[in-house]
């Protein structure tokens, strides 16, 4: 496990979200870049899973993470981040408003501490725990 670090969390679940902006070549690389800027890391790796409903993309770093869950179908894209730096939510959340072209979005701020996996294969069952969550949250009670 990483080492447990106190900072601020961010859950933005945006609505209305299109295919091809999201999948669009190197939109996903031009955004972790973009938002660097305004939600510190530090060094670390980029991963991208493709599923079968959409697909899950993580930015991992010295200070914190930055998760992306985009549900094709539904037209979601949830981005759970957390920084132990110091950051600007308010730009965070413009820059994921503007980059992915959301219609609408819900945004959550809380301070914490979090652990997370280090190696590919152990950070993927997290963050499918993760998108797991996250689509529980999203979707509407019958």
């Amino acid at each position: 496990m990483k080492r447990l670090a106190c900072g601020t969390h961010l859950i933005l679940d945006g609505f209305g979200v299109e295919a091809g902006v999201v999948t669009g070549k190197g939109r996903i690389d031009k955004f972790l870049d973009a938002l660097a800027e305004f939600w510190p890391l530090g060094e670390g790796e980029r991963y991208q899973f493709r599923l079968d409903d959409g697909s899950s993309s993580v930015q991992t770093g010295r200070h914190g993470y930055a998760m992306l869950h985009f549900f094709e179908k539904e037209g979601w894209l949830v981005a759970d981040m957390f920084t132990a730096a110091d950051a600007d939510p308010t730009a965070a959340a413009t820059i994921i408003e503007r980059a992915f072209e959301l219609s609408r979005f819900d945004l959550r701020l809380t301070r914490r501490s979090r652990l997370f996996p280090e190696g590919e294969e152990d950070l993927k069952k997290a963050v499918l725990g993760e998108r797991h969550y996250a689509q529980a949250r999203l979707t509407p009670l019958e």
